[in-house]
């Protein structure tokens, strides 16, 4: 599991490993930890990345799918998949789009929040 630490509105800049699908994100919430499982979208199949969710809810209630530019598409399979064919009783909490620059270009953004 890669460990990375985020601000607000910002993509997290974690490691990747060849093996790893998903990674932890650990926020300080005064006294007390606020984990929330992260699974950021890439160039692999749809159906690796609803693996990775689907063991995210195993240790979580709470998955975080992050994708960018072309990706956002797959993210939004992969969430449907998810709540139609694997459990039925995830839903969909929050959908955010947002736009970051990289290169001096605009990409687009997109978080979805599920739960169980």
């Amino acid at each position: 599991i890669t460990i990375s630490y985020t601000s607000n509105n910002e993509f997290p800049k974690t490691l990747y490993t060849r093996t790893m699908k998903f990674h932890r994100t650990i926020q300080r919430n005064n006294t007390k930890k606020v984990t929330k499982m992260d699974v950021l979208i890439g160039k692999k199949g749809a159906m690796a990345y609803v693996l990775a969710v689907v063991t995210g809810f195993n240790s979580d209630n709470k998955v975080v799918i992050k994708a960018r530019g072309r990706n956002i598409s797959k993210a939004v399979d992969v969430a449907e998949i998810i709540r139609n064919r694997f459990l039925q009783e995830a839903k969909i909490d929050k959908i955010e789009i947002g736009t970051e620059t990289i290169e001096n270009r605009a990409v687009s953004t997109m978080e979805i929040t599920m739960s169980k």
